[in-house]
C-alpha cells in the first residue's frame, strides 16, 4: 500500500515537473520584433477608473488584483482565449480576454510593435475574465503568448495542468 502511495506521489512530482519545464521553455521563447516598441508601460486613459479589491482579481486567475469599475472605451478588436492569428490596423486598440478559473500569466511590457496599456491584466467582473489592452503603435507582426495554470489549493486534489494561447497580431 506504502509503495503504490509513493508511486503515485512520484508521478504527481514527474507530471509537476514536466510541466514547469515546459512553462520555462515556452516563456524563454519571447518574440523580438523590428518595431520601435520601448517596452515601457503608458497609462492608458481608456482604462479608468480602476481599484483594487484585496484578493479578488488573483482569487479569480488574474496577475493583480486590479478591478475595473466603470466600462472601459470599445476596443477595436478583442479576442481571446483562443489561440490565432488576428489582422489589425496601426492605431488599432487591441484587447485580450482570458477567462476567469486559471492563473493567467501573460506579457508585463510592451511587445514590440504592441504598446501594453496600464493596467494589464486586470479583473473585469461583468466578463468573467482578465484584460490585456495594447495599442498597435507600428506595422509589422508580433506574437503574444498567455500561460494558464491551474489553481489549486491543495496539490494532492489537483491536476497541474498548463493552457498556453498564442496571438499572432498582424498590423498593416
Amino acid at each position: 500500500m506504502h509503495a503504490r502511495r509513493t508511486l503515485r506521489q512520484r508521478k504527481v512530482l514527474c507530471i509537476v515537473l514536466f510541466f514547469t519545464i515546459i512553462a520555462g521553455l515556452l516563456a524563454a521563447c519571447g518574440t523580438r520584433s523590428s518595431g520601435a516598441g520601448t517596452g515601457s508601460i503608458v497609462p492608458s486613459a481608456t482604462v479608468t477608473p480602476f481599484a483594487t479589491v484585496a484578493g479578488y482579481g488573483i482569487a479569480q486567475g488574474c496577475p493583480s488584483n486590479l478591478v475595473v469599475s466603470a466600462t472601459p472605451a470599445t476596443p477595436d478588436v478583442s479576442i481571446g482565449p483562443t489561440s490565432g492569428i488576428v489582422n489589425v490596423h496601426r492605431g488599432d486598440v487591441i484587447e485580450i480576454h482570458m477567462p476567469f478559473g486559471l492563473m493567467w500569466e501573460g506579457p508585463t511590457t510592451s511587445q514590440g510593435i504592441l504598446q501594453l496599456q496600464h493596467p494589464y491584466g486586470y479583473a473585469w467582473k461583468l466578463g468573467n475574465v482578465c484584460i490585456w489592452r495594447f495599442v498597435a503603435k507600428d506595422v509589422g507582426t508580433v506574437s503574444l503568448t498567455f500561460l494558464g495554470r491551474a489553481i489549486c489549493k491543495k496539490v494532492p486534489l489537483c491536476t497541474p495542468s498548463v493552457t498556453v494561447a498564442l496571438f499572432t497580431i498582424k498590423v498593416s
